[in-house]
């Protein structure tokens, strides 16, 4: 069964996404990691499947990003460089 708007949205609220403003029905969020993704359509109605897929794949590259931030940080401390 397929995920409503309003799922997609949480999902990526969750994921530490902010909402950047709302035009139309198109809402544009973005992560402090630079990931960026426009949602549409309305929260009541289901989402397509590209949709789906392209909010796991911005969630995804959070992730990613943030596991290579976090091994780059241990990598620094373990050298004595100072923590950014």
């Amino acid at each position: 069964m397929a995920k409503k708007i309003r799922e997609l949205i949480d999902d990526l609220k969750r994921g530490g996404f902010v909402n950047r403003g709302v035009q139309g029905s198109h809402r544009n969020f973005s992560h402090p990691g630079g990931t960026k993704i426009t949602l549409s359509g309305n929260p009541s109605h289901d989402a397509k499947k590209h949709q789906e897929r392209d909010v796991e794949k911005a969630i995804r590259e959070v992730t990613d990003f943030l596991k290579l931030w976090n091994g780059q940080n241990r990598i620094s401390a373990m050298w004595g460089y100072a923590q950014v």
